[in-house]
């Protein structure tokens, strides 16, 4: 067996799905990210060849496996942090998984994972605290906003235009990095021909609004349709498509990726000279500001921010504001 890659994973998802244990497939995008981590673990700790099974995946121990990952290089030299510890501590139960698909509740490693992120004081719970104790470092939204505006004014690329375009969403609205995949849509005819299985911005006589159907949550909270109200930003897409000649059915963005959409964030700011900015930071800027300036009377205003990012109230205001 060749080292473990997507479509093995996939595959193994696919089993899942048949039985019934999970009710859709998970993003290529995850799927991507856990192959990637395996083969990394795989080819960094464990000397695996490129004919060689992933034993260490039925054999390690919890300890040697954890102190591995806990030494992986992160950015700047530093050790990774959490969020990226718990990921390559998913990747491995994914991995398992795939490799012993009837039997992997019984591997130690398996259960020993679980133990770790689950226990009171485990990965989880450490990782939860470590958010909270970031919150005050998100930066100054007045100054966000201002950048914002400045680059609307300054924009000629479809490069620039696209960005502005990605900045200005952000600002206005708490979404995910589904951004990235919107699909156009002209007409309300050609928008209830859809099966809404993907995302999309949809243009109908009442101006444009966002379909998004592949999230996180979108087994609790379905189609999530959010019309666009600013009148700058309706302006601005319907130019942009105009100039770009995008037709019905075609991606919005071409050639990026939420990979891409995010480090494209992140280094508009850091030019800037305002580190670590992605669009999950905008988000919990957008949701912060609102918090703050929100009556006790008018709380239906974070209501409708959770709706428009597809979560609870309880989620959102406990959680999110933390989040990575």
């Amino acid at each position: 067996m060749t080292i473990m890659g997507e479509n093995d994973i996939r595959e193994m998802y696919s089993k899942r799905l048949e039985r019934a244990e999970i009710k859709k497939m998970p993003s290529e995008s995850t799927i991507k990210k856990h192959a990637s981590n395996i083969l990394n673990l795989s080819k960094q700790f464990y000397s695996i060849g490129e004919d060689e099974k992933e034993d260490w995946l039925l054999k390690s121990d919890i300890d040697t496996l954890f102190d591995n990952i806990r030494s992986l290089p992160g950015k700047n030299g530093n050790p990774i942090g959490l969020s990226s510890q718990q990921s390559y501590l998913f990747s491995t139960l994914v991995g398992i998984r795939t490799i012993d698909f009837d039997n992997f509740h019984k591997n130690n490693l398996f259960i020993s994972i679980n133990k770790l992120l689950k226990e009171e004081k485990g990965l989880t719970q450490q990782l939860y605290e470590h958010k909270r104790s970031k919150s005050d470092e998100l930066p100054d939204y007045e100054k966000i906003q201002e950048l914002v505006n400045t680059h609307l004014a300054d924009n000629k690329t479809y490069a620039h235009k696209r960005l502005n375009l990605i900045l200005r969403i952000y600002l206005l609205y708490p979404f995910r990095l589904e951004v990235a995949d919107l699909i156009y849509i002209k007409g309300k005819k050609e928008y209830k021909k859809l099966d809404k299985t993907k995302n999309y911005l949809v243009k109908d006589s009442k101006g444009f609004f966002f379909s998004f159907n592949d999230y996180k949550t979108s087994d609790t909270y379905k189609e999530r349709v959010v019309r666009i109200e600013n009148t700058l930003l309706r302006a601005r897409l319907t130019s942009f498509i105009k100039e770009n000649e995008i037709g019905s059915g075609e991606l919005l963005w071409s050639d990026l990726s939420r990979n891409t959409m995010t480090k494209q964030v992140t280094k508009f700011f850091n030019d800037r000279d305002i580190k670590k900015v992605t669009p999950t930071t905008l988000t919990k800027l957008l949701i912060k500001n609102a918090y703050e300036k929100m009556p006790s009377e008018l709380k239906e205003v974070q209501a409708e921010l959770a709706r428009q990012r597809g979560h609870s109230i309880d989620t959102q205001l406990q959680i999110y504001l933390y989040e990575n």
